[in-house]
């Protein structure tokens, strides 16, 4: 019985570990619609900013949405996609 659950383990493991591995494999992503997507939210975080700065919300929510902005920028960069 002791011997069944020692092999039994390991096989469960690997069982579940090749699943996940051949299970990713098939996700393809496509490149022009992740760039669609930055600039939309480029875009979303412009009017967050515009929008808290008109309605004087605090320094620090300000300070996050800048934050944001900026990562979104430099990932268009990366990217070879400079925002507009």
């Amino acid at each position: 019985m002791e011997a069944l659950v020692i092999l039994l383990v390991p096989l469960v493991a690997a069982a579940v570990y090749l699943g996940a591995r051949f299970q990713g494999q098939g996700i393809r992503v496509d490149p022009q619609a992740e760039l669609a997507q930055l600039h939309e939210r480029l875009a979303w975080h412009e009017d967050r900013l515009r929008r808290a700065r008109e309605q004087n919300w605090d320094d620090g929510m300000i300070a996050q949405i800048t934050g944001q902005l900026e990562n979104t920028r430099k990932e268009l960069v990366r990217r070879g996609a400079a925002p507009s």
